[in-house]
């Protein structure tokens, strides 16, 4: 257990430490919050960004906080995950490649309750990172624009899932042969505290002139406050019981969450100002000055539903929707120009034999989804769509120890989660830039049995 505490307090701190690093260098961040960040839990990575509609035992899903009643009552898990991106940016006059990588996700899952499970984690939620310049002439004068941004933001959240019933139903068959079906119905509560900051800085230089001002800029917007999601999930499944041997013949879950308009505590600092250059002595003046002016940043509704099927454990298929109303957002009561978005994903789930526990082969999780995203950004006419596929691999690290767990309890193996997409975002028309990006995702997942002893022949 001790390993497990330091590796855990090893990756907060990491985490910590990396929420200031951009994760992403592309022009289309520059816009509302910057970069929506896909989060989902560890096996939806690779199908496509699903989740809403998904629960597990072993993996922690922060996207419907009712599926942390998914947890057995005895169980305490960890999801770790270290994510990578290399974006290649072109349009007709550039070409640019660039790579990054940060520690993106860090979640425990634990039972308060029997009925009462919670995940703790802290997850990011938006990336900024841009630089863009160009030079064009207003008359004779040659005129030099840069603008850079940089940040994010991100969350310590607190899901909450309650067990809101649990029927089961038992049908004789024959003799030997019984049919179970059970009825769940879950609700959660995941509550956020979202932090982090928005840098943004404009030059407009005259590099050819020493009699013109030039003009700087610089913004931070700075946010520190809670907000609320709610979540239900409803799972059907129908089960064969021969000879005292069960099987699951097939599962159907039906997931929705719902995010209301959340009005987030911000403070912004301003500063512009000019500059002449006039044989070398240099004339300042200050246009605006704001330091730390309180006001809201308002962030959209949400809506989100989700659909999985499983077949006799071994293959599962998940689709989400989601749309968001960014249409509302608002910085400091001023109108943002962005449009309502919605996400459509679908993926799959294949697993050999989850039942061999001591057989390594048949134990790993194969996975593969597609998605599309329309983003909030229409830019001279162009709606910036997203779309791209995911696949990737549940390795376990070792088999499952034949001296752990219990008659009623088994210890599963860590796992290693391996994803992988690949994405096309915007245009290169209309003088817009398209980017191509491959994403990578290395996830750490472990699984412990609380308050169980050992015993030993």
């Amino acid at each position: 257990m001790f390993y497990k505490i330091f590796i855990t307090f090893c990756f907060i701190v990491a985490t910590v430490f990396s929420i200031a690093q951009s994760f992403t260098l592309s022009p289309y961040s520059k816009f509302g919050i910057g970069d929506i960040t896909y989060n989902t839990y560890v096996p939806g990575l690779s199908m496509g960004y699903t989740s809403i509609a998904q629960r597990s035992n072993r993996y922690i899903n922060q996207c419907n906080p009712a599926a942390a009643t998914a947890i057995d009552t005895l169980n305490f898990v960890t999801d770790i995950s270290l994510m990578g991106k290399t974006q290649h940016l072109k349009n007709n006059n550039l070409s640019h490649l660039q790579t990054n990588t940060d520690v993106s996700f860090l979640a425990l899952g634990f039972p308060v309750f029997k009925r009462w499970k919670t995940y703790i984690g802290i997850a990011p939620i938006s990336n900024v990172g841009y630089k863009i310049s160009e030079e064009k002439y207003i008359d004779t004068l040659l005129l030099s624009n840069l603008y850079k941004g940089e940040g994010g933001f991100s969350e310590v959240f607190l899901s909450n899932g309650f067990d809101i019933f649990n029927k089961y139903k038992k049908r004789n068959i024959n003799e030997n042969t019984f049919h179970n079906n059970y009825h769940k119905f879950a609700a959660g509560l995941k509550m956020s505290y979202m932090f982090g900051s928005l840098d943004k800085y404009a030059n407009a230089i005259f590099p050819e002139e020493q009699y013109i001002f030039d003009m700087y800029k610089t913004e931070r917007f700075i946010i520190s406050d809670y907000q609320f999601k709610a979540g239900i999930q409803y799972e059907y499944l129908k089960q064969e019981e021969t000879n005292n041997i069960k099987t699951n013949k097939y599962k159907i879950i039906f997931g929705f969450t719902y995010g209301h308009f959340t009005n987030i505590k911000a403070k912004q600092t301003r500063l512009v100002t000019k500059f002449i250059n006039i044989q070398g002595s240099i004339t300042k003046d200050t246009i605006e000055n704001i330091v730390n002016r309180k006001g809201n940043i308002q962030l959209p509704r949400t809506i989100g539903s989700g659909f999985t099927i499983e077949f006799r454990d071994k293959f599962a298929w998940s689709t989400d929707f989601v749309f968001q109303e960014w249409s509302s957002l608002k910085f400091f009561n001023e109108p943002v120009e962005l449009y309502n978005s919605f996400f459509i994903g679908s993926g799959i789930q294949y697993i050999p034999d989850p039942a061999k526990f001591y057989h390594y082969w048949k134990m790993i999780n194969y996975r593969l989804g597609l998605y599309f995203n329309k983003t909030y950004l229409n830019i001279n006419s162009k709606d910036i769509n997203e779309f791209g596929i995911t696949f990737g691999l549940g390795l376990p690290i070792s088999k499952t120890d034949k001296g752990e767990g219990t008659m009623i309890r088994r210890k599963l193996p860590p796992m290693i989660n391996f994803s992988f997409s690949y994405s096309n975002r915007g245009t290169a028309e209309n003088n817009l830039i398209k980017e191509q990006f491959f994403q990578f995702s290395i996830g750490l997942n472990l699984h412990d049995i609380w308050f169980v002893k050992r015993k030993y022949n």
